[in-house]
């Protein structure tokens, strides 16, 4: 029997086998990138030509699908799922090749439809029929396959994973909880069985470093208070384990607490420990995509989404694929943040060819044209103006898109929180503003361009992009008015902050000010690193979307109507230059060059120097960098061949990085 079985009998694989196979009927019929997407019905295929030694590739796996299709037989539910499906039928003998009756198979309906009146049945008969095929062929992949069935197969292995969870602890006892309550619990309703080693009951005295040897992932969580201190004074037990599990080459998560999260009243630790714990939350913002949460159930739910996530990469049946280009029209990238609409656009589709074949009698219209032809461009729009233009999924009271929660909130609720801060802190505001700008740009390119492969092909594709992306909030719409080398023109139409007051107006733009200061900042450089994972011709060639940017100004130029239009200017100089050589060191770290990452992180590193002098040596003074980085250090100021080290390699970004960084806040201080 395959394994993954689910159920008694294996009773869940066969229904989610069912499932599958429903799904491929869909569009144009079986395909190899239709059969990528379905996990279940893959990894049975594959299951059974390993079996059969056989190679355990997609293609394999088709090729073995299409021979389970014909060997149904030729009755006509046998027929009428290869009609579904869009699989030739057999010949009737091997010297008349199988191909299907057209140049194009058309959508389901269409198909249906034109089998049903060759066999003088009602569509639905057909369909009918298609189920029943669905239910055997179902059944017959379970089994696999009788001549290679040994007498007794293993029991098959869920998806398991094994955990430590880290970081601070008398800060977070709750939170600490509800992370384990969730694995142990939603994990496991999905199937996955999650160990977590070096459970604890208070805070540690000493690094757990066989726990954390012990584990897959490393999940880190870390509130603002120190802890107890370790061998060495500057770092914490928790730092240490933390410090253990990335030198051990760990997978890790961290989740900083947010700043309104406040430390118990009885722990009170001195200015010096709060001043390290503080360096030491920096150091992680800039090493991770670090996650802030604001309460236990906010934490559990976030754990429990990335932990689902690298367990489906580290199971993962084939390698992912390579990153795609979009456009200002987002094909593709929609139904990857709004997965629940994709299936109305196929029903769309379908019916839209199920309309053309209707109208056959009455005048032709060829299948090439079904886009084109102006009747039904007109039915595809009118009926995809139908569909909602985001969806949000909901369960137990979170709501998510994409795996990032979100909270709606009335937009007067909005607007009164953002007054607390505007009396006389415009400032505070825009740098509020900021933060959660950033956020929203983390997210965006996190769940959708890296979870999803996608880099935009110029900035109106990306400003399209955030446009969508943050529609789900009913902020406003974004549009890209002008681009230059040196500045573009955002122009917010509808803003949710629109005020009857005009002396209450230049307050509340500052907040889109910072907004999209914050938005930029932390968004370009992330997609000018997935820019290197494509082809460097097709970088040349079709992409025009800077290959790094740094905002330096924003400005609101004015109101027309219900647009607010903002300027915005970017950097250049050795500041850009840093940011560009961190960006390819970042690249050539993921690739394990790690020379050539040094190098690059080298280059970054004095570009920073030329970029700020005085602020250079202030902060490598400031932050003891060569007291608590020595070797990297050495390496990013000696111009030798470094040597190809991993740590190295990471530390010598992270060095180079945190420079940068902080020279580019003295500056916008």
């Amino acid at each position: 029997m395959i394994r993954n079985e689910t159920g008694t009998n294996g009773e869940g694989t066969r229904k989610s086998l069912v499932v599958e196979l429903t799904q491929l009927r869909r569009g144009r019929g079986l395909s190899l990138a239709a059969l990528a997407q379905r996990g279940t019905l893959l990894v049975a295929l594959q299951d059974w030509n390993r079996l059969l030694g056989r190679t355990e590739s997609v293609t394999a796996a088709l090729d073995l699908l299409r021979a389970l299709l014909v060997d149904l037989g030729t009755g006509a539910k046998a027929h009428s799922l290869r009609n579904a499906l869009a699989v030739p039928e057999p010949a009737a003998d091997s010297s008349t090749p199988a191909t299907w009756p057209g140049r194009d198979p058309g959508y389901l309906t269409a198909r249906r439809r034109q089998l049903a009146e060759a066999l003088k049945l009602h569509p639905d008969t057909i369909e009918n029929y298609e189920n029943e095929a669905i239910e055997e062929l179902a059944i017959k992949i379970l089994e696999g396959p009788a001549d290679a069935r040994p007498a007794e197969l293993p029991a098959p292995a869920r998806l398991g994973i094994t955990v430590f969870v880290g970081g601070t602890y008398v800060d977070l006892t709750d939170h600490r909880r509800a992370v384990a309550d969730a694995i142990d619990g939603s994990m496991t309703d999905h199937g996955v069985v999650v160990t977590t080693v070096g459970a604890r009951v208070e805070e540690p005295e000493h690094p757990a470093t066989e726990a954390v040897d012990a584990c897959a992932v490393f999940i880190g969580i870390f509130g603002h208070t120190f802890g107890v201190p370790s061998q060495y004074p500057t770092r914490s037990v928790a730092m240490a384990e933390y410090d253990y599990a990335r030198a051990t080459g760990k997978r890790v998560l961290v989740y900083l607490a947010d700043e309104s999260l406040p430390v118990p009243h009885d722990i009170v630790p001195s200015d010096e420990l709060r001043e390290h714990q503080a360096d030491f939350r920096d150091e992680l913002r800039r090493r991770h995509p670090a996650r802030l949460f604001t309460s236990p159930a906010d934490l559990a739910f976030r754990v429990t989404v990335d932990l689902a996530r690298v367990v489906g990469e580290m199971n993962a049946p084939a390698p992912a694929q390579a990153y795609a280009v979009f456009d200002s029209d987002l094909e593709g990238v929609r139904d990857l943040i709004d997965a629940g609409n994709s299936s109305s656009r196929v029903q769309v589709q379908g019916f839209l060819g199920f309309l053309a074949e209707s109208f056959q009698p009455l005048f032709t219209i060829d299948r090439s044209s079904y886009g084109t032809h102006p009747l039904l461009r007109e039915a595809g729009k009118r009926l995809g103006d139908m569909l909602p233009e985001f969806s949000l999924s909901a369960e137990d009271g979170v709501i998510s898109r994409a795996g990032v929660r979100h909270v709606i909130l009335r937009t007067e609720t909005v607007v009164q929180l953002l007054r607390l801060l505007l009396p006389d802190r415009v400032d505070l505001l825009e740098n509020a503003a900021q933060k959660i700008g950033a956020g929203a740009a983390s997210d965006l390119v996190e769940f959708v361009l890296r979870g999803g492969r996608f880099v935009p092909i110029g900035p109106k594709a990306f400003v399209a992009l955030w446009n969508y992306w943050d529609r789900t909030g009913g902020w406003g719409t974004y549009t890209l008015d002008s681009v230059t080398d040196d500045a573009w023109k955002i122009t917010v139409g509808r803003s949710f902050l629109r005020s009857a007051d005009p002396a209450e107006a230049p307050a509340l733009a500052a907040f889109w000010r910072g907004y999209i200061k914050g938005f930029l900042n932390e968004s370009l450089p992330q997609i000018s690193a997935l820019m290197m994972n494509l082809p460097e011709q097709q970088r040349a060639a079709q992409l025009t979307m800077p290959a790094s940017a740094h905002v330096s100004t924003v400005e609101h130029e004015g109101v027309s109507g219900e647009e607010d239009s903002f300027f915005v200017t970017f950097d250049r100089g050795s500041f850009f230059t840093a940011l560009r050589a961190l960006i390819v060191s970042s690249y050539h770290r993921d690739r394990r060059e790690y020379s050539e990452a040094v190098t690059r992180a080298r280059e970054a590193f004095h570009s920073g120097r030329l970029a700020g002098p005085v602020e250079f040596g202030d902060v490598v003074n400031e932050l003891r960098l060569e007291e608590r980085y020595p070797a990297a250090m050495a390496a990013l100021e000696t111009f030798v061949t470094p040597v190809n080290d991993g740590d190295l390699a990471a530390d010598c970004f992270f060095v180079a990085n945190l420079i940068i960084q902080k020279i580019r806040q003295i500056r916008e201080e």
